[in-house]
């Protein structure tokens, strides 16, 4: 809770989708059993000395770092704060960041 989450995997040569890992832009689902377990994008990788590519992947959270929130004032409720710093990152990213009650409108 509270974290992006992180998720590690080896990929072999062979597979079909081993050159087309884009860091920073693809973006990784993982399920189990039709749950949704883990979703973010690609952050880092290294390839060993079998052209096996590790690659480290950071929780969709972390979008939020893509985004500056000026320091404001005012009175507000905690849900329009957060409401405030939500549309404000939505407005700095692209809609595939956006936050997930936006993306389902």
């Amino acid at each position: 809770m509270n974290k992006a989450g992180s998720l590690e995997f080896t990929i072999l040569p062979s597979h079909r989708l081993y050159d087309s890992l884009e860091k920073m832009k693809t973006k990784v689902k993982v399920f189990q059993d039709y749950q949704l377990l883990f979703f973010g994008r690609v952050l880092n990788d290294t390839t060993d000395f079998y052209k096996q590519r590790k690659v480290y992947c950071e929780g969709c959270l972390s979008y939020l770092v893509d985004s500056i929130f000026e320091p404001s004032k005012g009175k507000r409720t905690v849900e329009e704060h957060l409401k405030k710093i939500i549309d404000c990152h939505n407005g700095q990213v692209e809609a595939d960041k956006n936050s997930p009650s936006r993306q389902s409108q």
